[in-house]
């Protein structure tokens, strides 16, 4: 079990609040806490652009107060206008096999509905002075500056064990347990067919075929996006390369999730 605490914000001017959410050990701050701006300033410093700025009103800080690394983060937004409409927002953010950006312990992140900020340098669009043709992050920013209230939950947190911990309301455990699995498999057996003698035009029908599948199964969405990215590498690189790729595909993560 993990041991620790959760800090909820309440209500912010704008009516954005950020929901009890459970997870033992992760403090999460909203705007409407002094707490939240002290931790932006601290992650991202006291002079940010104003495109960053834009977004933070609609962010949370999460501190991993537990003993081990975050390796994958969900946080979900319900945005509800003025007609009272409900749009939910959930986005996740995954460093399974980028140990150097996971969320260590006494760590803090800032999550955005476009982005998580503090394990690695800030994205271009971000930076105080961005490169030249480089145009903020609109996003879904209007659609949050005119809702009549905002919510935000962490949805759920994947430790270094593999644990699986949060309320997962928009089922994103199902994504995380296909992004650690299928894409191995697709791979280990794009190397199983070469193995066995298949030809290259046979091995890249295959990878064509299951890239076009349009199912809304978890598995078959990113066995479509794997598939994808194999065939893209065959066609940029020949078969050197898709096999050169599918080889670090076919070693995996080396996390196995549970909750």
């Amino acid at each position: 079990m993990l041991f620790g605490f959760l800090l909820c914000a309440g209500s912010l001017a704008q009516d954005v609040t950020v929901a009890p959410c459970g997870v033992a050990g992760v403090t999460v701050a909203g705007a409407s806490s002094a707490e939240y701006f002290e931790t932006v300033d601290e992650v991202l410093g006291a002079t940010r652009s104003p495109s960053l700025n834009a977004w933070l009103p609609y962010g949370v800080t999460l501190t991993n107060r537990t003993s081990q690394h975050i390796a994958a983060i969900a946080v979900r937004w319900v945005v509800t206008n003025h007609r009272g409409q409900a749009s939910p927002v959930t986005v996740t953010h995954s460093m399974f096999d980028q140990p150097r950006l996971q969320v260590a312990p006494g760590k803090s992140v800032v999550a955005l509905p476009v982005a998580l900020l503090g394990t690695a340098p800030l994205p271009r669009q971000f930076q105080l002075t961005p490169p030249p043709g480089v145009l903020p992050v609109q996003g879904h920013l209007a659609e949050f500056q005119g809702a009549r209230k905002v919510q935000a939950t962490l949805d759920g947190v994947v430790f270094a064990s593999g644990q699986f911990v949060g309320p997962d309301n928009a089922k994103e455990f199902e994504e995380l347990v296909a992004e650690t699995t299928v894409p191995a498999h697709i791979a280990s057996t794009v190397l199983a067919m070469n193995a066995s003698g298949e030809a290259i035009g046979t091995v890249a029908a295959w990878l064509e075929a299951n890239s076009k599948l349009q199912t809304g199964d978890r598995n078959a969405q990113v066995t479509a996006r794997t598939a994808k990215l194999l065939l893209d590498d065959y066609k940029r690189g020949g078969e050197a390369l898709l096999y050169e790729v599918a080889q670090g595909y076919a070693q995996g993560p080396g996390i196995k999730l549970y909750r």
